[in-house]
């Protein structure tokens, strides 16, 4: 949890929680507040999201309120958007004060719907030069890429 510990942030906002392993882990470890935004209904029953988040809307993280947040957390999410989708997405949070943190697989791995979820198809891969003039640091692995975005006022 290094991370979100350097980060210290006070309201978390994770879009497509999956199991909800990361709130989980921040509520355990922060004292941040942590919210989740989940497309796919059946997964909030399924992996019972509500006892692992404050609050869980369910709803297109594309068009979540991020107002409030300091930390937007994109785990294995923005392959399932297209890229001006997810670039329009990063510029609104980071513009509107947050840090984001993405993570996506290195290249483009076909998936098409899982459990009936449409959502959890891959529409897109992403590398660095695909970023478009947006700051981050870049955490990646050998298999995956790892971005932090900072909010645009942040100082470089």
């Amino acid at each position: 949890m290094g991370i979100s510990v350097e980060l210290n942030p006070k309201r978390v906002l994770e879009i497509g929680p999956g199991h909800g392993k990361y709130g989980c882990l921040l509520m355990e470890y922060t004292s941040a507040t942590v919210d989740a935004v989940e497309v796919f209904e059946p997964y909030v029953r399924d992996f019972k999201l509500k006892a692992k988040y404050d609050r869980v809307t369910v709803g297109n993280g594309l068009e979540a309120d991020l107002s409030g947040y300091d930390l937007v957390l994109l785990i294995d999410v923005i392959e399932h958007w297209e890229k001006p989708d997810g670039l329009a997405f990063l510029r609104r949070a980071t513009e509107g004060g947050a840090t984001v943190l993405v993570s996506t697989p290195r290249g483009f791995f076909p998936q098409g719907a899982v459990n009936g979820n449409e959502w959890e198809t891959h529409r897109s891969a992403w590398n660095s030069p695909d970023l478009d003039g947006l700051r981050f640091d870049d955490r990646s692995t050998q298999d995956s890429f790892v971005w932090i975005f900072r909010p645009s006022d942040a100082n470089p």
